[in-house]
């Protein structure tokens, strides 16, 4: 079995490779969804609430995203502590879901830190979804609702497409004016060549 990350700065467009992946029919695993959705195991929950207050949940249960971004984003201690609490469980998470489709060449991995975790020495091979910065902010401030100031300091938690293409040769640009399928049609070819 074959592990294959997918990576990018925020509003690169991982989440439109990981699409198309499924669509042909490979699994993917996508980190971001499955901590959101990890806050709600009771001991994380407990662990969020203590490290950022009860404002992390409304009183509906539903967890408050834009509180917790406001808090760890401007905080860098914040942030590791946090990910200290979710980073285990997702790769706990991963290893279970990497059991269940056991069966499949080839199993993907969506997370925007990769490199920045050291995640890629746990992986076969990464691919680096880029796109420039201006189209990355403008997709971002669209998506998330927030201002250019609050996406750049996001974006500066990052490393930066020159420092991840250090790191892999499989790239995909995905700037809204190149065809995304053939690009993941012809990594994919290069992937069966090296199963």
């Amino acid at each position: 079995m074959k592990r294959v990350g997918i990576t990018g700065g925020i509003g690169s467009g991982k989440s439109v490779v990981s699409r198309v992946l499924e669509t042909m029919g490979y699994p993917v695993y996508d980190s971001d969804k499955m901590a959101k959705a990890l806050y709600f195991k009771a001991p994380i929950k407990t662990a969020v609430q203590s490290l950022l207050g009860s404002n992390s949940y409304f009183s509906n249960g539903n967890l408050n995203t834009a509180y917790i971004s406001s808090k760890v984003f401007s905080d860098a201690e914040l942030l590791k502590s946090l990910e200290q609490i979710l980073h285990p469980a997702v790769k706990e998470d991963f290893e279970e879901w990497q059991n269940m489709h056991a069966n499949y060449p080839i199993l993907f991995k969506e997370s925007a830190l990769i490199f920045e975790k050291q995640l890629h020495h746990e992986l076969d091979v990464v691919i680096l979804v880029v796109c420039d910065k201006a189209v990355r902010i403008e997709r971002v401030k669209s998506r998330d609702h927030i201002s250019e100031q609050e996406v750049l300091e996001r974006m500066s938690k990052q490393w930066t497409d020159d420092q991840k293409m250090e790191c892999t040769k499989l790239i995909v640009k995905n700037d809204d004016k190149t065809l995304v399928l053939p690009q993941v049609i012809e990594i994919l070819t290069q992937l069966d060549r090296k199963c």
